[in-house]
């Protein structure tokens, strides 16, 4: 765009140049994910988590979905038993996911400061073992 103007003999402002940098990478595949993880949530190796491990992941799941549910649908939860803190979250649409991330990172749950990541959807439905929806099964908006 910048090198057009210039032939025409167009100046830009630094804004236009901006504007215009932050929409060539509007289409980012990060920027589309609907898929997050929050890490250090938890301590695997806690006495919470030892003590009942299945009603530890349970009312944790319950709480992330409650939380998440106040910026967007959450279609799943899952805490990774295996990790040290990780919860996987899938929302319904990526400006959620966005919204989601922009809450949660940073913020403190049980005393530990959140990290908040984008993951791909694929490497998401992977992991959770989670199928895919067929293509004629898909909903059209």
């Amino acid at each position: 765009m910048a090198r057009l103007a210039e032939k025409k003999g167009v100046t830009l402002t630094n804004e236009v140049l901006q504007t215009a940098d932050g929409i060539a990478n509007f289409g980012d595949s990060k920027d589309k994910e609907r898929c997050v993880v929050l890490k250090n949530m938890f301590d695997r190796l806690s006495d919470d988590v030892t003590a009942d491990p299945d009603a530890f992941y349970k009312e944790l799941a319950n709480d992330v979905r409650t939380e998440a549910s106040k910026l967007g649908t959450v279609v799943h939860v899952a805490p990774d038993r295996w990790s040290n803190g990780f919860v996987y979250i899938k929302m319904l649409a990526h400006s959620e996911a966005a919204r989601l991330k922009q809450a949660m990172h940073g913020r403190y749950f049980a005393k530990n400061r959140i990290v908040c990541e984008y993951v791909e959807e694929a490497a998401y439905d992977k992991k959770n073992k989670i199928k895919a929806m067929k293509p004629s099964m898909k909903t059209v908006w």
